[in-house]
Order: C-alpha cells, then structure tokens, then sequence
C-alpha cells in the first residue's frame, strides 16, 4: 500500500515509505523517503535473501523473504500473527525468523 522493497543483487533487502506498522523492517515505525536496509533480529542487515520469483512475499502491512537457508524471515503487521513468530498483537521492527 504505502511502502516498497527491493532485493538488491547482493542479496540485502532494502524498503522504503510508509512505516506504521514497521514494514519496511528497519527496526523503527518511522517513515522514509529513501530505501533504508531491512535488519535481521540482531539488527544486522538481512542478507542472503533469495532471487527467484518466489523469495519473497509482501502486503500491505508486512512483508517476508526466503532466505538461501532456506529459512524463512517476516516483519511489520502482526496483529493476527501474520508474522509467523508466535505471538500476535505486536508489530514486529525488523526481520524475524517464523517458527515451525
């Protein structure tokens, strides 16, 4: 809806926009005009995100990646537990490993 993500060729995912929700994962709700690095649950910058066309998945409110691990990491909206984290109601800052 309001924001943007791009992974770039060294894999690194940046976001851009709006950031109510925390969607764009770069560990604050602040909006930005330009593209801003999503982080990873250590506040490093999520890395290793895959290519192809099913790497990554995005709404309005939160976005995911498929990692080249083949793990799987999500942020933003998490009311409903869209995160995969196991909890719900809390927006979720920066890129989180989904539970299995």
């Amino acid at each position: 809806m309001g924001h943007a993500c791009v992974r770039l060729s060294d894999g690194t995912e940046m976001c851009w926009g709006e950031n109510v929700q925390g969607e764009l994962g770069d560990g604050t709700v602040q909006n930005e005009t330009v593209a801003t690095s999503v982080l990873d649950d250590r506040g490093s910058p999520l890395t290793n995100v895959l290519s192809n066309g099913v790497s990554k998945s995005g709404t309005a409110l939160h976005n995911c990646a498929i990692l080249g691990d083949g793990s799987l990491r999500c942020w933003g909206w998490n009311d409903n537990g869209q995160v995969g984290n196991g909890a719900s109601k809390t927006n979720v800052t920066t890129a989180t490993p989904v539970r299995w």
